[in-house]
């Protein structure tokens, strides 16, 4: 299922890959908003809070 206004979004919440943690991480470092990175990576930004929490 695509999103309605982001269509490289993914509604089901990818798996969490070291690869997309690792950048997820860096752009976060760099000061970036869970939004923001979410929408960099084609993730929801309440998966990669999920990712933290795992």
């Amino acid at each position: 299922m695509r999103h309605p206004l982001y269509p490289n979004l993914n509604m089901i919440e990818p798996k969490y890959t070291p690869q997309l943690g690792a950048s997820a991480v860096r752009l976060l470092g760099e000061g970036k908003s869970f939004s923001a990175v979410g929408r960099a990576l084609g993730v929801h930004r309440d998966t990669i809070k999920n990712w933290g929490k795992r």
